[in-house]
């Protein structure tokens, strides 16, 4: 039977489950009926009763009852029931009979490994084009390190797609000023990221623990049709089976997708199954992270909540965030000699005498964490092996000068969720090499490159490098233009720019 099914206008609340009006626009008067294609993954009931052919996840027309009365009508409208919804796209929901093929009799959920921001980001994307999604979690619960906390705009801008970004502001603290500071001689310079407002709906770093946007994310998610999550499932092995993978728990049991995606963090069991290299280096350094309720502002004039200090001797960064308590906890952190052993740099006397160095005559901070870190420069091979992708950590990990890593793996998230999607719903898999060359492309050219200079800069030793730097600062944040172009490429903006570059 020919479709008549050409435009479809009329569909409310596409993306829920509900009561919709459906109007039916007939592409030919001489149709019998107005029919239509069920869209893989979807039940119709219309008026109280199934339609022909529209039973749960199989193919079939949508026939509303007494068809042959619209012969002669342009268009028709009748009120159904979506009883099931998993592709919020009009077009595969009565798309014209054999205008596409179902790439999935069977239709599987992705599997993202890890529920961090990075997994859950990718698990919204996915749910927003209609995927399921299964999320395999080791933890007994959503994890509540504190770990990354800087949230760059154009990374606000995506988290706002999802309802998450206003929410994460009224948790976090907006940080309009970004400073660049010497021990020795003040302000080098100070950026306003308020010139970036033609650019983004959000001109600010926003600081914010990461588990707050898991936690958000969460709660928007856990109702979503086709969201699932598992705790307690840690993924020992991976394996792609050419048409399917199959995810192995470490008590054995088999968990089947249609693909899965690796947000497993440095470590990540999915990277190792799939054989991938993680190329690069460690730094010799660790890096120490201490958090202290007292105000620097009180101590430090014209202090900005995101300052960056350099310094040939022990460069440091402070910047303020939420924190649990009234006024907020000040995290500072230090590069440590490889010298010593994690005894030593972990006690109470190595974190005085690092605060002492901030401000001479203190050294009577509170302290309320002391954490450790190891620090690399590393990237996947590819971020793609078949039916197995990676994003965020378990792709590419850098030091934290920038607060480029965990924004970073954000917009792996959303360039794959998005591509992943069309894979799912019938596209070729070859979409899926291009998130590899764009996402990797811009890890290696701006992420990995800008944190390995942040860090030059701030440590640099010989007074020519250390004057270069002041008077690169200076200059940009003394000229709009050039400010703005700076907090561009400082923002990730200019990264996203040259991904979407990359064919």
């Amino acid at each position: 039977m020919a479709a008549c099914a050409d435009v479809l206008e009329g569909l409310a609340a596409i993306g829920s489950l509900g009561r919709v009006a459906v109007e039916i626009r007939v592409g030919s008067v001489e149709e019998k009926q107005a029919h239509g294609r069920i869209g893989r993954g979807c039940a119709m009931r219309v008026k109280g009763r199934w339609a022909h052919g529209a039973r749960r996840g199989s193919k079939g027309s949508a026939c509303p009852p007494g068809g042959q009365k619209y012969r002669h009508q342009t268009s028709v409208t009748f009120h159904c029931e979506i009883s099931r919804l998993r592709q919020p796209d009009i077009q595969a929901i009565f798309a014209p009979q054999g205008c596409c093929e179902d790439s999935m009799a069977d239709p599987k959920p992705v599997l993202v490994v890890g529920a961090g921001p990075v997994g859950l980001v990718a698990a919204a994307e996915l749910i927003r084009h209609g995927v399921p999604v299964t999320v395999l979690e080791e933890g007994t619960e959503l994890s509540g390190e504190m770990r990354g906390s800087t949230f760059h705009a154009p990374t606000l801008d995506m988290l706002a797609e999802y309802g998450a970004a206003e929410r994460m502001v009224e948790q976090g603290f907006v940080a309009p000023l970004m400073q660049y500071r010497r021990r020795d001689h003040g302000v080098i310079a100070t950026f306003d990221f308020g010139v970036l407002a033609d650019v983004t709906r959000h001109p600010f770093r926003l600081q914010c623990e990461q588990f707050k946007l898991t936690r958000i994310l969460h709660d928007i998610l856990k109702d979503k049709p086709g969201f699932s999550i598992r705790f307690g499932a840690k993924v020992a092995a991976v394996a792609d089976e050419g048409s399917h993978v199959v995810a192995t728990l470490a008590d054995g049991t088999r968990i089947e997708g249609s693909h899965v995606i690796g947000c497993d963090g440095a470590h990540s069991a999915v990277r190792k199954s799939a054989g991938l290299s993680f190329e690069g280096f460690t730094w010799p350094e660790r890096f120490l992270v201490l958090s202290t309720p007292f105000d620097f502002r009180s101590i430090i004039p014209d202090l900005a909540d995101v300052s960056y200090y350099a310094d040939p001797e022990e460069w440091f960064f402070l910047l303020r965030v939420p924190g649990g308590e009234p006024g907020g906890l000040w995290r500072a952190m230090f590069p440590t000699s490889a010298e010593l052993s994690d005894e030593e740099i972990l006690s109470p006397e190595f974190a005085r005498a690092r605060f002492a160095r901030i401000k001479a005559g203190r050294d009577d901070y509170p302290t309320r964490h002391r954490t450790l870190y190891r620090v690399h420069q590393r990237v996947a091979e590819t971020f793609r092996k078949g039916r197995i992708l990676l994003a965020g950590d378990a792709a590419h990990i850098n030091n934290p000068l920038g607060g480029m890593g965990l924004n970073g793996g954000v917009h792996d998230a959303v360039n794959l969720g998005a591509k992943l999607a069309r894979v799912w719903h019938g596209d070729a898999e070859d979409v899926l090499d291009l998130y590899d060359r764009q996402r990797r492309g811009v890890t290696v050219e701006h992420v990995q490159r800008q944190t390995i200079t942040n860090k030059q800069n701030l440590e640099a030793k010989e007074p020519e490098a250390q004057a270069a730097f002041r008077d690169r600062m200076a200059e940009a944040a003394s000229d709009p233009a050039k400010a703005h172009a700076y907090l561009l490429q400082v923002s990730m903006i200019n990264s996203l720019r040259r991904a979407a570059e990359i064919d």
